[in-house]
């Protein structure tokens, strides 16, 4: 697997399928975004989607480009 040669500090995932796949469990994104996830000998860093935000309400943007923020300014 690609990720095993990259061996990346922290991997975001990018919304709730994404989340899913890595993680394995029926997630909560309002619960886990902007966390991080340290499973199978890795850092897990969930963002919302996107999509999910630019479609939703006003109030998402603020807090997704904190999840951004966040990330880039921590890794």
């Amino acid at each position: 697997m690609e990720i095993e040669i990259i061996k990346p500090e922290i991997i975001c995932l990018v919304g709730s399928t994404a989340a899913k796949a890595f993680l394995g469990k029926n997630i909560k994104m309002n619960q886990i975004r902007g966390k991080i996830i340290r499973e199978k000998e890795k850092s897990f860093y969930t963002i919302f989607h996107p999509a999910y935000v630019l479609r939703g309400i006003k109030s998402r943007k603020p807090i997704f480009y904190s999840d951004i923020k966040n990330l880039l300014e921590n890794f």
